[in-house]
């Protein structure tokens, strides 16, 4: 399996990798999370280590991401992202959702937030709705 993923594109691993993370979500969570894990950080230089625990490594997941060099909606500056691209983070991280909503609030957050940023990067409105939405549950937990 090496050998053939070799020649696939960044955003084909991704999508296998978050295949392979969708079929072992029943069986074995952890197995799950190291999967999609790995389908994030071949769409954004996402260090392996960042989806665990601490708010440290929640701030280091948020730095991953590159601010855009304009601030304010519409503006033609923004950095872009491909819409395929956003829509594999965005399915990616609707699935960890899943997992981190009891497990861990901050990578919860963090699902959220990545959702949203590639939403919102690409103009793709269900990344953008559905992150929105992970965020205001994170609100009404914290309270």
């Amino acid at each position: 399996m090496k050998v053939a993923a070799k020649e696939l594109t960044a955003l084909q691993r991704a999508m296998l990798d978050r295949k392979l993370g969708r079929r072992t979500m029943v069986l074995a969570t952890h197995q799950a999370v190291e999967h999609f894990s790995q389908a994030l950080s071949h769409l954004a230089s996402l260090p392996a280590h960042a989806r665990r625990g601490t708010s440290q490594h929640l701030e280091v997941s948020v730095r991953a991401f590159p601010a855009p060099a304009s601030v304010g909606r519409g503006s033609s500056d923004s950095a872009k992202m491909d819409l395929a691209v956003a829509r594999e983070l965005s399915t990616i991280c609707r699935s960890l959702t899943w997992l981190d909503y009891y497990a861990d609030e901050e990578r919860f957050a963090l699902d959220g937030l990545i959702e949203l940023y590639a939403g919102e990067r690409s103009g793709d409105v269900l990344a953008r709705v559905s992150g929105l939405v992970t965020l205001s549950a994170v609100l009404q937990m914290s309270g």
